[in-house]
């Protein structure tokens, strides 16, 4: 277990280098939180209009106001009132979103450099494939293993105690791609929010509406930059456990605590005619998914090979001279 150890920590310096975002205490409720990436939540019915100091970045939306200025009658008042504070609520939140989240663009783009050695998953998936072809290798993704460690569970009203060591669950499976993920496919893929728009029926008539505008954009832009901090989050915990699943998924095969997929190969040759001809076509197909193995006999335990040190620092261990778990050395098993 103690290379999970190793990746944890080495993972979670790496998270706390490119994201050391300080949380800022604010009076503004979460509204909501996101759910997809990409996606901006609002519920500007909750709304409290908060006393909030805005950006001087707000200051062009806390300017706008309406061409027509003319009083509503008292009886429409109340709804052009709503009208106000949820069109200002949603144009601060999306400003606010597209504030932070190109903020944090720039703060993981500084930090390129730093992701390009730490999440290599093309050498990966190199080592992890290394006796198929080449070309196979690098369109054949890992599975992503989870891994738990010290687990306690107690049932029946505390009459029943169950601890486990380790416990191991395949989250993803693996699967053929058109090419190694990158680190900017989890971190930047999907983040081009478009501006938002304003529609001059929801801009201020009055200076009671004007103070309803100010409070609800305020209010809507810090909120984003909270939705916008959970979507960054979100997708470098993504690119964590990926990453660190594969990483497991090699650990495991090289202890035989795996059983390895099988890949069914057909050589086509010459395919098609007439308007279009394929030269040399191959097919590949996974007729067995990688399972884990609960046979003991066929796990393995031995000394490490050398490997490049940014391996051996995520834990990532070879061994040479096996010996089978089985014949009586179970407790150093790893």
């Amino acid at each position: 277990m103690h290379g999970l150890k190793h990746r944890a920590a080495l993972l979670a310096a790496i998270i706390s280098t490119v994201h050391a975002i300080a949380w800022a205490e604010t009076s503004v409720a979460p509204v909501a939180r996101i759910d997809e990436p990409g996606v901006i939540q609002a519920n500007a019915m909750s709304v409290r209009a908060p006393s909030i100091d805005a950006p001087e970045e707000l200051e062009d939306l806390l300017s706008l106001t309406a061409n027509d200025a003319s009083e509503m009658p008292d009886n429409e008042q109340l709804g052009r009132q709503h009208l106000v504070n949820t069109g200002a609520f949603e144009i601060g939140l999306a400003r606010g979103f597209m504030s932070k989240i190109q903020s944090e663009v720039d703060r993981i783009e500084w930090n390129s450099d730093l992701l390009d050695r730490a999440f290599d998953f093309r050498t990966l998936f190199l080592i992890v494939n290394h006796e198929h072809p080449v070309e196979q290798s690098l369109h054949r993704q890992p599975p992503v293993i989870s891994e738990l460690e010290d687990v306690v569970q107690i049932e029946h009203d505390g009459a029943f105690l169950r601890t486990i060591d380790g416990v191991y669950r395949i989250i993803k499976p693996e699967r053929f791609v058109s090419a190694p993920p990158r680190w900017q496919d989890y971190l930047l893929t999907g983040l081009d929010i478009p501006a938002p728009t304003v529609n001059e029926v929801m801009l201020p008539r009055n200076a009671s509406e004007r103070r309803i505008w100010k409070k609800a954009v305020a209010a809507g832009w810090q909120q984003g930059q909270y939705q916008a901090e959970s979507e960054i989050k979100a997708r470098i915990h993504s690119l964590g456990v990926d990453y660190n699943g594969m990483l497991a998924y090699l650990e495991l095969k090289l202890s035989g605590k795996v059983n390895e997929g099988y890949v069914a190969r057909q050589r086509r040759g010459l395919e098609g005619g007439g308007s279009e001809l394929s030269v040399n076509s191959r097919t590949y197909q996974i007729t067995n998914k990688v399972s884990l193995n609960p046979n003991l006999d066929k796990w393995k335990v031995g000394a490490r090979r050398g490997l490049p040190a940014s391996y051996e620092a995520a834990g990532v261990r070879l061994y040479k001279d096996v010996d089978r778990c089985g014949n009586g050395g179970v407790a150093e098993c790893p």
